[in-house]
Order: C-alpha cells, then structure tokens, then sequence
C-alpha cells in the first residue's frame, strides 16, 4: 500500500508500456525512494493462479523481462551509492532469477530467439552501464557459461577472461 501524496511527491508510476512485470521497477522505485518501510506480517493480498495469466505464461511475452531488467537496472543507477550497495543482489536477480529462469520456463519454440535477446542485452549492461566487471564479481559463473557472458564480453571489450 502507498500513500498517493509519496508516489506524487516522488513522481513514481508505473511504466506507460503494457509489459509483464512491470511492477518491478515501480517497486524499486518506491522502496528506494522511501525514508521508511514498514513490514506487515499478515497477508494482505490473495493471488490468483490461472493457467492463462500473465504469471505462468511461457510466451512471447517473456521477452518484456528483458526490456523490465533496463529499467529495474535504471533506479539503481539514479543513486550510483545504491546500487553500490545493493549491486550483488540486484545482479543475481536480474542474471539467475530472470534470465535464467524465464529460460528455463519459455517454450522450446523461442529457446533460441530469448537466449540470443539475452545475450544481447548483455551488451547494453558493458556499453550503457559500464558493469562488466560487477557481472564478473556478482555473477554465478554458470549463468554467464551458459549465457556465454565472456564471449559477448570479448567481442566488444577484448578478453579480460
């Protein structure tokens, strides 16, 4: 729950495009942005699961992870500190938890085209955000074999392996 008079003061919305996940970066944005966060030990919200929703989709549609992972990458970047601090963690969500298994959960079908679109935007991550190192650092080494992280990495910066 947030206070609109917060989410006004802080200019925080949701993203204007219509992709999964998109409460990731909101999310970021206002825990983040906050001085203080309380934690309710309650449930609150009930989720509903069906085969059809956009929660156990295994399309097209998980490329918007991609797209999602710009943006979560970009609140951390406003505060250079934060994500500092939090580099690790948001490192290993974005690589393991989101590439790696959204991966695993798409259909055979597109395998290819999202481990290409990954590797991709691998090279947004070294030019745009200069991180390649804290991916080295960060980074289960597995996820960057199977991703072929130092490949990527070789063709645009020479080999640092």
């Amino acid at each position: 729950f947030y206070l609109k008079a917060f989410l006004d003061e802080h200019k925080i919305r949701f993203p204007d495009e219509n992709l999964s996940r998109e409460d990731n970066p909101f999310f970021y944005e206002v825990i983040t942005s906050a001085k203080r966060v309380s934690i309710i030990d309650k449930y609150l919200h009930n989720r509903r699961r069906r085969p059809d929703s956009i929660m156990t989709l295994n399309n097209e549609r998980l490329f918007d992870n991609i797209d999602v992972m710009y943006k979560v990458l970009d609140v951390f970047f406003e505060d250079k500190k934060l994500y500092e601090y939090y580099k690790k963690e948001v490192l290993t969500y974005i690589f393991t938890s989101v590439f790696r298994g959204k991966y695993n959960q798409i259909e055979k079908r597109l395998k290819d085209k999202f481990y290409n679109a990954v590797q991709d935007s691998f090279k947004v991550y070294i030019e745009k955000y200069g991180i390649y190192e804290d991916i080295k650092e960060n980074v289960d080494e597995g996820v960057l074999e199977f991703f072929k992280f130092d490949d990527i990495a070789g063709e645009l910066i020479g080999d640092k392996s």
